[in-house]
């Protein structure tokens, strides 16, 4: 199932400081919640065309993703596709000057049955990982909490979103999982608005 998000929003910050949160890793990761690896360490690496291949985890086990960066127009605009097995999400971000601050508009479209995973599952697997690789227990636990304490508001979040989500996907209950989708997509927009402007 492709569901379709977007978003619109105020941010009280000049378009190139809201274009940052955008493409680098550190800062991607405390307002989306997620692990971001795909990304290159360094946003002056990326450029129309940029590409990088992964995997995530699904109900299944790890599935291969691949990032392809298909807009890089700083500090305008960026969009992406991740081609994952079973699927793909195209995301695209606009940034305008909108005096004194910047607007932002937001969309995404994503084939959901491809990537439901309770994220709760998500942490736990990568623990066991983590594990049998012979990391430490405490940092297995910090890797598991989430922390920062930014990160980990933000992951509690989404936890509850991809719960309520994958539910309703189970019950076939198409609309309530795209209204699911659109409260994540505006709750990951708030957050970054207010980590943009508390810098």
């Amino acid at each position: 199932m492709s569901i379709p998000t977007s978003g619109s929003i105020e941010i009280a910050a000049p378009p190139d400081r809201v274009f940052q949160w955008l493409v680098d890793p550190d800062r991607i990761e405390q307002w989306l919640g997620r692990n971001v690896t795909l990304m290159p360490a360094n946003p002056a690496d990326l450029r129309v065309g940029y590409r990088n291949e992964g995997t995530y985890l699904a109900p299944d086990g790890d599935r291969k993703i691949e990032l392809e960066i298909t807009a890089y127009d700083p500090p305008r605009e960026f969009a992406f596709r991740l081609n994952y097995d079973g699927g793909k999400a195209d995301t695209r971000y606009t940034v305008t000057p909108d005096s004194p601050a910047s607007r932002l508009e937001a969309s995404s479209t994503t084939d959901y049955a491809a990537v439901a995973v309770p994220t709760y599952a998500a942490a736990r697997q990568a623990a066991r990982k983590l594990k049998e690789q012979g990391v430490p227990w405490v940092v297995r636990v910090l890797a598991w909490i989430g922390l920062p304490l930014a990160y980990f508001r933000v992951r509690r979040k989404i936890k509850k979103y991809d719960a309520k989500l994958n539910e309703a996907y189970r019950s076939g209950d198409d609309e309530a999982v795209r209204k699911g989708m659109q409260e994540e997509f505006d709750a990951t927009l708030a957050t970054l608005k207010q980590l943009v402007e508390a810098e």
